[in-house]
Formats: structure tokens, sequence, C-alpha cells
């Protein structure tokens, strides 16, 4: 009877907890853990979740600031993420159309990249690279390919220790794994996992602090003794075997690990590896550019250039990039912001002094250019993928940037009234040490700017917003943590 009984007791609670559940008045715990993809806002269809603020955290090698500071960062990374994706947005409903210096400049990408592409199908082919051309090149630039002391060819990882003469923001960078560790337990437990067989470079790209070397998964490349750290780090290498994988070891700076992948004496380098790859490419490029320049010839000799006389006599100043400078083949137009694009440089270059010379640049560069914007046109090398992606990775960062622009007020600039009113109203700022409103008027002036900066952006986006329907669920940035505290 009394087992009957706890029987239904234990059903009727449970009918209870159901019921309670159903209607949201209990939560369950794995309702409030932390998930990568509990979505913090919405952009019309888009989300921003949990991962997408974690990735620019460990991106940004951001670090605790504390509970306030951290809740502050976070909002501001949140509507920096809103903000970029209604850019995104509104930048869609752009025209380029008749803005002849983007074109400009999607041309000459274009012509650089289809170029590449016409290369390795026409020009590389007809390279002559026997293994005598590249002896012959390796030993008569032999002083190239030398070294003057042994070398290394080493990985590290490196965790920092706090105060030693490193950067703040590399002694506390965040690390996922090793939330609040200290360096010599991170240290050992990153060696555990190389033990254990995991990848040394994805170990260096994820958790070592050095910034030079963490994106390249720890390499330093070929290192001389006097490059190197002098001290236990530079002992180490010297000592340790090919290959192997050091224990951790301290230096006056952290914990580091190791390893040696190569060595090589001092003298020459043997013609092989990157050494060969170098020639190779060194080879390469000089009989490229030969027949390259012979294939420029030859479509500037088939080719017609009719040069505008209206603009031929028309002085800079009254140059717009949209006016046309001249014909190639009968089709292509060059415009005048491609000579306005490299004005500045031809004046450097003192190939440029009046406006015959102008003509003559734009004989020798343009017309040679638009030739073989032509040809490879012609050819179908603008309608390769790769062309297909390069212009609309172009096109629209063009368009966010007219966005952006457009946003801004550059015109602004605080008068003398506002400046002082700032300098009296703001006292505490100017005492610590002591400026008087002359020396502190530049920094009253940036400091106005960048705040009617933000009010012009704060107030773009509120339009945006209603526009397409975005939606903060700020409660619930407490789910993401900065990763060091």
């Amino acid at each position: 009877m009394t087992r009957t009984r706890n029987i239904t007791s234990i059903i009727l609670l449970g009918l209870l907890f159901s019921v309670l559940l159903w209607s949201g008045l209990i939560k369950t715990a794995v309702a409030d853990a932390p998930d990568a993809a509990t979505v913090l806002a919405r952009v019309e269809a888009m989300s921003i979740t949990v991962a997408d603020l974690q990735k620019h955290i460990i991106d940004g090698g951001m670090y605790s600031a504390g509970p306030a500071g951290d809740r502050h960062r976070l909002e501001k990374m949140l509507d920096d993420d809103i903000f970029d994706r209604l850019v995104g947005l509104e930048a869609g409903t752009v025209s380029l159309k008749g803005r002849a210096d983007f074109l400009v400049r999607l041309r000459r990408a274009q012509t650089s990249l289809a170029g590449k592409l016409y290369g390795e199908d026409h020009i590389r082919p007809r390279l002559q690279m026997d293994s005598a051309t590249v002896d012959s090149f390796y030993h008569n630039h032999i002083s190239r390919y030398s070294t003057s002391s042994d070398q290394w060819k080493i990985r590290h990882i490196t965790v920092f220790l706090p105060g030693k003469g490193v950067p703040v923001g590399m002694t506390t960078y965040v690390d996922s794994v090793y939330n609040g560790w200290d360096p010599k337990r991170k240290i050992d437990s990153i060696y555990t996992r190389l033990a254990h067989g995991e990848d040394f470079s994805m170990l260096a790209r994820v958790h070592s602090e050095d910034p030079k070397t963490r994106g390249s998964g720890g390499s330093m490349g070929w290192v001389s003794r006097q490059f190197l750290p002098s001290g236990p780090f530079a002992d180490s290498c010297e000592a340790q075997p090919i290959h192997h994988i050091s224990h951790p070891f301290p230096s006056p700076v952290g914990w580091h690990i190791i390893q040696v992948m190569d060595k090589r004496p001092a003298g020459p380098v043997p013609l092989q590896g990157e050494i060969l790859d170098d020639v190779i490419a060194q080879l390469t490029g000089a009989q490229s550019g030969v027949l390259a320049r012979a294939i420029s010839d030859s479509l500037m000799k088939a080719g017609s250039f009719d040069l505008s006389p209206d603009a031929a006599s028309m002085p800079d100043g009254q140059l717009r990039p949209e006016t046309p400078l001249a014909i190639v083949n009968g089709q292509d137009t060059i415009y005048a912001a491609d000579y306005l694009q490299d004005r500045l440089g031809l004046i450097q270059q003192q190939k440029l002094v009046d406006s015959v010379s102008r003509h003559d640049q734009i004989a020798k560069v343009y017309y040679k250019r638009a030739c073989w914007y032509t040809m490879l046109r012609s050819q179908g090398y603008l309608d390769r993928p790769e062309i297909g992606e390069l212009t609309a990775n172009l096109v629209r960062q063009e368009q966010k940037d007219i966005v952006q622009l457009s946003i801004a007020d550059s015109r602004y600039e605080p008068d003398k009234t506002a400046i002082e009113n700032y300098y009296r109203t703001h006292p505490a700022e100017f005492q610590s040490p002591p400026r008087t409103l002359q020396q502190a008027t530049e920094r009253i002036r940036q400091s106005l700017k960048s705040r009617h900066e933000e009010e012009i952006r704060n107030a773009w986006v509120k339009a945006a917003s209603s526009r397409h329907h975005v939606i903060r669920y700020t409660d619930r940035l407490a789910l993401v943590h900065f990763l060091a505290q």
C-alpha cells in the first residue's frame, strides 16, 4: 500500500513539473546553459548568435575588463555587428552607374587577375625551365642563397608571464580553453596534448600568445642565433634535436615549447625546397615579363587609339573622373579617372610636366592596359568564376563604402564656443596634468567630432533598424563569456 502511494506521488509530481515547464514557469538548466547557437539579435532574416560574438572576441585577442566593462564591450560589439549588417542591406540598393572612378579600379583589378589566369594558360607553358637553366641562375646568384651563420627552422608555442615587458593585451590573451589558467599550467596542458599527437601548428594558432607567429602556426621560418631571443630560448633551439618537441621551459618573459624542423650550416644553401622555389620564381618572372611585353606590343599594333581632342587640351583642374580621354578599339573608354589616380605618382617620378606629357602617358600606359582588357574579354577570361567573385566582392565593398560615407559628416567642425564650453564643463579631464584651453583645444576638437559622428551614426541606425526589422535580445548577453578572467 505504501509503495503504491509513493508511485502515485511520483507520477503526480512529474505531471505538475511538466505543466509548470510547459507554461514557462520553470526553465531547465539546459536552457540557461551557454549555447553557441543562441540568437542575440535578428536583422531581417539574418541572426547574430553567441558564436558570432565569441569569434569577434577570439579574433580581436580581447580579454576581460571585469563584469561591468565586459557587459559594455559586448553591447558595443553587438551594436557594431548589427551596424555592419544594416550597412550591407542598405548597400544593396546603391547604384554604381556613372561612377567612373570605381569602374577604373574595377577594370584594373579584373585585368590584373584575368592576366594572371591568361599567363597560366598561355605564358607559363612557353617558359624554358630545364635543370641547366636553374643551375646556372643559382650559381650566378650564389650570394643570394648563402648564409653567414648556422640557421634553424623553428616553430614555437609561447605563453607570456604578466608584467614582464610584454604588452598587456598579449599577457592576458583570450583563450577559449585555458580560461583563468596560470601560464605554467597552460603550457603543461598544451604539451600533454602534443604528446598525445595533436597538431603543433593548430595548437599554436589557437593557444600561442606570440602575435608575430601565432597566425603562421608558430613558425619563425629560418633564423640565425642572433635573431633569436637571447638566453634559454636560443640555447634550447641550438640544443634541440631535429623534429623533437621540447619540454616546456621558462624564459624571462614566459613559458615556451619549441620544435626545430630543420638545421643548416653557414654557407651556400642547397638548391632544394624553398631555395629551388625562389630560383624558379625569379626565372619565371623574368621570362614571363619578356613574353608579356611581346604580347603587349602585338596588341597595341593591332589595336586602335582615338584621343579625345577636347580632353587633350583641357587643364587638369577641369578634368572630372567621368571625362572620356580616349576610345580604344572603338569600344572601351579611357576615363580621366585612370589618369587622375596616377597623376601624383607621375609628378613625383618627374614623368609629367605639361599636357603633352599627359598625352604621352595615356598612349604608353592606359592604351596598353585597355588593349589587355579588350583581349582578355574577347577570350572569355572576364567570364571566369574567379573574376565573377572578384567583381562581386569589389562591388559589394564599394557600395558599403558609399553607404558609410553617406552616414559620416566629415564637414562638421566644432566652433570656438563649443570648444570653450566643453573645457569649462569638463574640468576634471584637464587637471591631471593641468592643461590650458590652448593646450587642450585639439583633444577637445577631436572629442566633439567623435561625439557628433556617433550621434549621426546612432540616428542612422535607429532609422535603418525600423526599415529592416531589427530585434535585440540583450538580456542573453550573459551567455557570452570573455575567455580570460
